[in-house]
């Protein structure tokens, strides 16, 4: 069982989130996921300290953030891999449970991508199967 991650915090005291790090509240708590990575959307920080926000609805897992992206296409013109300058490189058929901490949002797999660059920044659409032989351990959701 995860317990909060405490930290003096210049004598403050702080709690935070076992996911992305953040203070999820000055003092201490027993919480250790803050708002974000309990719900739908979660931040991920790159080695650039970009922030990708991913968010599941639905059949459907939105990516944004980031300024430079490498993508791969496969003969047919269909996206197969998305790179992001400074991470995470995502392929199909991968699992995107290593972004949400715990909970609904653990099968999560990749069956394809699509992209709009019209916008201001650039939003990769990740449509999702879930993994039907993945084994969820005690107390999870499935």
């Amino acid at each position: 069982m995860k317990k909060p991650i405490h930290k003096y915090n210049g004598g403050a005291g702080a709690t935070l989130c076992h996911h992305c790090k953040v203070i999820i509240t000055t003092g201490l708590t027993e919480d250790i996921y803050c708002k974000d990575c309990a719900d739908n959307k979660v931040t991920y920080l790159n080695r650039y300290r970009d922030k990708i926000i991913f968010e599941h609805i639905g059949d459907t897992v939105t990516m944004t953030g980031g300024s430079w992206f490498r993508y791969s296409w496969d003969d047919n013109n269909n996206i197969t891999m998305v790179d992001p300058s400074g991470g995470p490189y995502i392929a199909l058929g991968e699992n995107l449970a290593d972004f949400w901490p715990r909970g609904k949002y653990q099968d999560l797999i990749i069956e394809s991508m699509s992209l709009d660059s019209s916008k201001e920044e650039v939003v990769v659409t990740f449509k999702i199967k879930q993994d039907e032989n993945r084994v969820h351990p005690e107390g999870s959701e499935a």
